[in-house]
């Protein structure tokens, strides 16, 4: 994988339909779209790869063979490396995965930005392109954004 994204969209996944993927492509689509953001999300990135069998006294993920902290280590990875910003889902306090990926982001200066639940709907169901923007990106949000895309032009010349 190893591209670079503009954010990483963090959010609850465990107990919901389809791990909550429609929420976290509709995030993702309507950045690209709106705000010519590139996003990460958790369901991209492949598990941590270990040589062990996965720890036993974790939740297994349904649809593979790794465990849950497989996928949060491989999350973690990804986020750090390869985004400038993160962006929060409605519902992430009642996330022990989110709240996680929080307080790392937080902790390694990514700034965060968190999408309001009354604009889900919104974003879930309207023509980015025919209305007004729905969320505004915070300015710190936008410096670590181009600040990443500088040196990332930096690097590739």
């Amino acid at each position: 994988m190893n591209e670079v994204y503009d954010t990483y969209i963090a959010g609850p996944m465990a107990g919901h339909d389809k791990l909550n993927i429609h929420k976290f492509r509709a995030v993702q689509n309507y950045l690209r779209d709106r705000h010519a953001i590139s996003s990460l999300i958790p369901h991209d990135i492949p598990p941590h790869k270990h040589l062990r069998r996965c720890p036993e006294n974790f939740r297994k993920n349904p649809a593979s063979d790794h465990a849950e902290c497989c996928y949060a280590r491989g999350d973690l990875v990804y986020m750090l490396r390869d985004c400038a910003a993160v962006v929060v889902l409605p519902g992430w306090n009642a996330s022990v995965g989110t709240r996680l990926e929080l307080m790392v982001a937080a902790q390694c200066g990514l700034p965060s930005m968190f999408v309001p639940r009354g604009s889900m709907a919104e974003i879930l169901y309207t023509n980015h392109h025919q209305h007004q923007p729905i969320l505004s990106i915070p300015d710190e949000m936008w410096y670590a954004i181009n600040d990443a895309r500088y040196q990332t032009a930096q690097k590739e010349t």
